[in-house]
């Protein structure tokens, strides 16, 4: 069964959070003065932000964590839901910042829902606005929130660093003749982008990351066959404007 988390604004411009197993249902009951008595007192009641949970335990920890946020911030979580992407916050960096400081599975668990408002929801708007963007002037390169968004969590297998979580937060616009792999694993050679946010080391990059032997022999022989192509490209006015030029 799923299960969902939901922050609602009443009548009165109060809000209120809860857990429900269908949305659509709960916010009909509350208007018909059925459920807690404090929605029966302050209708009509609009739910303004929902997200699953993988059961109710889950979903009662995450509107545990909602409740602890302060009202500006709830109000933001909320506004998330329809607006369109407005830049990351300060607090996204500093969360970040203190991540370093604090990177074990209690700090996080403690402020998951700080992580979930100012990084990981800014990132999903920011994939979707430029998807699109992008169909407009790359329509190869494709902005998915489920792929785009690259995880938290490190991956620890194989590293002495046992740290559990990435100190950035990072997305990809992936190409579409890529499949739903990336570097090794990517089962075409397009170009993709690349943006990464975090302290002192914020940059969008262009490329291929770590390609295939077949891949990289072709980008190479592309490069042999027509080195005035990139040539003209590095010696743009606007790209040495941008970049510096290359070395």
């Amino acid at each position: 069964m799923a299960w969902f988390v939901y922050l609602a604004r009443c009548g009165d411009g109060s809000l209120y959070t809860g857990i429900t197993t269908d949305p659509g249902r709960r916010e009909t009951a509350h208007n018909a003065g059925r459920g807690a008595a404090y929605t029966r007192a302050r209708r009509p009641v609009q739910l303004l932000h929902v997200e699953s949970a993988t059961d109710r335990s889950a979903a009662l920890r995450r509107e545990a964590a909602i409740k602890r946020l302060t009202r500006s911030q709830k109000d933001r979580m909320m506004a998330l839901g329809t607006a369109e992407f407005t830049g990351f916050r300060p607090e996204a960096i500093g969360f970040l910042r203190r991540l370093a400081r604090h990177n074990d599975r209690e700090w996080f668990e403690r402020h998951r829902a700080v992580y979930q408002l100012e990084v990981r929801d800014p990132m999903r708007a920011l994939v979707e606005e430029m998807d699109v963007r992008l169909a407009r002037i790359a329509p190869e390169l494709v902005g998915d929130p489920r792929r785009s968004i690259f995880r938290i969590h490190r991956d620890t297998r194989f590293s002495a660093d046992k740290s559990p979580y990435k100190t950035n937060a990072a997305c990809q616009f992936y190409h579409q003749d890529a499949g739903r792999g990336a570097g090794q694993d990517a089962e075409g050679a397009g170009a993709g982008l690349y943006f990464q946010l975090a302290e002192g080391d914020c940059f969008v990059g262009g490329g291929i990351w770590m390609p295939a032997r077949n891949n990289l022999e072709r980008i190479r022989e592309a490069l042999a066959d027509a080195p005035e192509v990139i040539d003209r490209l590095v010696q743009d006015a606007g790209f040495r404007r941008r970049f510096g030029g290359l070395e």
